[in-house]
């Protein structure tokens, strides 16, 4: 009794996808990572100009000694 066996693989085929999608995911990663970064800054710069920290609320005001330091640093 002989047994004849025959496999066949589309394991090239799979390779071939498997860089291309590997390719295309790397770009895909790459500009969502970029987008959301500008976006962070955007949203950073926005809050800074209405006066809000990260927190959602106002910033601490400058304390007098500072505020005496700038008056003194603003004419020299």
């Amino acid at each position: 009794m002989a047994v004849t066996l025959r496999i066949t693989s589309n394991q090239k085929k799979v390779s071939k996808n498997y860089k291309k999608f590997k390719s295309v995911l790397t770009r895909v990663i790459d500009k969502g990572v970029k987008q959301a970064g500008f976006k962070l800054i955007d949203i950073i710069r926005t809050k800074t100009q209405q006066g809000i920290n990260f927190k959602d609320g106002a910033f601490a005001h400058y304390t007098q000694g500072y505020i005496k330091k700038q008056e003194n640093t603003k004419y020299h």
